[in-house]
């Protein structure tokens, strides 16, 4: 709550104190100021608008789906992230698998649909320039997944969709489209279930290790 001290009671209370009073004289600044920094350092990135993003979804107490969202989001209109978004695409299938792996929503399944299409277009393409047969093959596969997309979605499993992107991630990974269509699958879960805290550590640690400094 705003305006709330937080005390600490560490075991090694004597041993952090001469660290900070050290630090805060090196960096010619108070203890408190000192401990704040190193406390946020730990737990947010280095990029500054990542790190702003997750300060205010944070301090506002936003579900898990908005952080990916708003993540994907900035993604694709930047580039302050190393651009390998596999990591958390992978941690979004981890908590689908132990919440039904369901299409709950369908408010943005027509969405979901056209920007499936678009994303084919480009690696069918990709495929025939390369006369690569054996990924022909696969991506009759990912056409009938879009088949049952349209016709009853509740045949379809999220991670199926997020399977298109990890399967071509090196092709699709420069295409705006991309970034939208994966919020786009975020938004289709109902992720009340995986509001955890385990759940928001685990994905702020990825969003610090696939973050650049900028």
């Amino acid at each position: 709550m705003p305006g709330t001290k937080v005390l600490f009671n560490f075991c090694e209370s004597d041993l952090i104190d001469k660290l900070l009073r050290c630090q805060a004289e090196a960096e010619r600044k108070n203890k408190s100021s000192v401990a704040e920094k190193i406390i946020l350092d730990s737990f947010l990135p280095k990029n500054k608008s990542m790190r702003d993003i997750i300060k205010h979804c944070f301090i506002h107490d936003e579900p898990l789906e908005h952080i990916l969202v708003a993540v994907f989001n900035h993604s694709n209109c930047h580039s302050p992230i190393n651009h390998d978004l596999i990591p958390l695409i992978q941690f979004a299938i981890k908590c689908l698998l132990l919440d039904g792996d369901r299409i709950d929503i369908a408010e943005n399944i027509s969405k979901c649909i056209s920007q499936y299409e678009l994303l084919l277009e480009s690696i069918e393409t990709n495929y025939k320039e390369r006369n690569e047969k054996w990924l022909l093959i696969q991506l009759d596969l990912d056409k009938h997944l879009l088949s049952d997309l349209k016709e009853d979605p509740s045949k379809v499993r999220l991670s199926e969709l997020y399977q298109l992107i990890l399967d071509n991630w090196q092709l699709l990974k420069g295409i705006p489209t991309t970034y939208e269509y994966i919020s786009t699958i975020v938004t289709l879960h109902d992720w009340s279930n995986c509001n955890t805290c385990d759940n928001y550590i685990e994905l702020l640690k990825i969003i610090r290790n696939i973050s650049i400094e900028g």
